[in-house]
């Protein structure tokens, strides 16, 4: 078996731009056998990319999925994201296919994963649909959307200064943007800017559990949408074929945010007091008991939840919180 570090390229900025390039690489490294292929070559695609990119800084650079951005097909890209429709389809895909040169009878091994692009290798180039050596495997489609009601501050949480947490607490903002674009109806906060993808898990990958929030690291593409075209509609979707991905926690999050000393407590407690003070007409009490509701949660004890759910605000002045919609 021929040496990793000799075939495939360690450079990232070369992961990034041509990921799929790297993967080939990486695939023609490797005894093409049908078997191993369709059980094993996933796993050394994540491994070998969870390696490039395991330190922070270098994850930092692959581009952040915005469908508001322009983003090369082809690129790698990350995505937190929240698992709407984790059923959304599944694709049968020819992974690796024989080809045949029909010029001089010439065959190779063509491998097509992470991607829904046809196979070839140029023009004389036919697919031998009858081998042996063909591996068909099935990818599992997974709707995508940005998380829920997540800050501006959460977003952008690479940016992790304390004069940046500062900041954000200053700008904090109840009002939406609206959204145009496809499949903003089934997004969980009507008229909040999102973005939305079609997620595509490989073997060894499943597709995670609805309402799950991951990190996704794949290659964008617009791709195939099965769902609308068996309605009709021919429409390039943006999709992530996931190399990898991972589960993300609160404490992931919370973990990546400057700690704060005791002494700082009241201060950023009296931060958010006085903007939801600010949204409440100037009721500084009702603004004590959101802040508390918003921090309080159930707990079970035994076979019983224990905790108040809900908080009944009345008399709150209708210019104080103008286009915003109580659930």
């Amino acid at each position: 078996m021929a040496s990793m570090t000799q075939t495939v390229p360690d450079s990232t900025t070369e992961h990034i731009r041509t990921p799929l390039a790297v993967i080939h690489k990486l695939f023609s490294m490797h005894t093409v056998e049908t078997e191993y292929v369709a059980t094993d070559f996933g796993k050394l695609a994540q491994s070998h990319f969870q390696a490039v990119f395991a330190d922070r800084q270098a994850l930092q650079q692959v581009p952040v999925y915005d469908q508001g951005r322009k983003i090369t097909p082809g690129t790698l890209v990350r995505f937190r994201c929240m698992v709407q429709d984790p059923a959304y389809g599944e694709e049968l895909h020819l992974a690796v296919a024989r080809m045949t040169n029909t010029a001089t009878g010439e065959e190779r091994c063509a491998f097509s994963q992470y991607t829904d692009a046809e196979h070839g290798l140029g023009a004389d180039w036919e697919v031998d649909y009858g081998a042996a050596a063909n591996v068909f495997t099935e990818k599992e489609v997974a709707y995508c959307v940005s998380v829920p009601g997540q800050s501006a501050w959460a977003r952008g949480v690479d940016d992790v200064s304390e004069t940046a947490l500062d900041s954000a607490l200053e700008s904090l903002s109840l009002s939406g943007d609206g959204n145009t674009r496809a499949g903003a109806d089934k997004y969980p906060i009507p008229g909040e800017q999102h973005s939305a993808a079609l997620v595509k898990f490989y073997a060894p990958s499943t597709a995670p559990r609805v309402s799950s929030v991951i990190d996704v690291v794949g290659v964008y593409e617009l791709g195939a949408n099965t769902r609308a075209q068996e309605a009709g509609d021919e429409t390039a979707w943006p999709c992530i074929h996931a190399i990898y991905h991972s589960e993300v926690h609160v404490d992931d999050v919370a973990s990546a945010l400057p700690a704060l000393q005791p002494e700082d407590f009241a201060a950023r407690r009296a931060m958010c007091v006085e903007y939801v003070t600010s949204v409440l007409g100037g009721d500084d009490l009702a603004a004590q008991y959101v802040l508390l509701h918003l921090l309080s949660r159930t707990v079970r004890v035994q076979d019983a939840k224990v905790g108040k759910l809900s908080l009944n605000l009345v008399n709150v002045p209708a210019s104080a919180l103008p286009n915003t919609t109580f659930a």
